[in-house]
């Protein structure tokens, strides 16, 4: 299992390898990395799969250290671990690819500004004119 700050063993990278090998463990994988999810919706997202067969799954991703689990109450909570990936690409991939295009054009991050939950709040010296009803003739 990768432990961070350390390089993986060529037997770690072969068990990322096997876990990968799996179309239904990279579907996991993709589901995860939206953020982590509990065990019950991941086996939901197989509907044609076995609660315990996608256990399973999650339990090869676990023992290679792609994903971490968190147990919270009766929930466990999945989450993705990015190391293992990185170790097979610096590994791998680094010295056979080109390096990434940035945009020269980068825009700065702008937080996100919620409206408030009375989106026709009036300012305090406002005058409100209620609106009259129409009487039907």
């Amino acid at each position: 299992m990768f432990l961070s700050g350390h390089m993986m063993s060529a037997d770690d990278l072969g068990q990322v390898f096997r876990a990968l090998a799996d179309p239904t463990r990279r579907t996991i994988l993709d589901l995860l990395r939206a953020g982590p999810r509990a065990t019950g919706d991941v086996c939901a997202a197989f509907p044609r799969l076995s609660r315990f067969a996608v256990v399973k799954h999650l339990g090869v991703l676990r023992g290679a250290g792609l994903v971490r689990v968190r147990a919270a109450g009766r929930v466990r909570w999945n989450r993705l671990q990015v190391e293992p990936l990185s170790a097979l690409y610096e590994r791998w991939l680094r010295a056979h690819l080109p390096p990434p295009v940035l945009p020269t054009t980068a825009r700065p991050r702008v937080p996100l500004q919620v409206d408030p939950p009375d989106s026709r709040a009036r300012s305090p010296g406002a005058v409100h004119r209620p609106r009259r009803r129409r009487r039907d003739r």
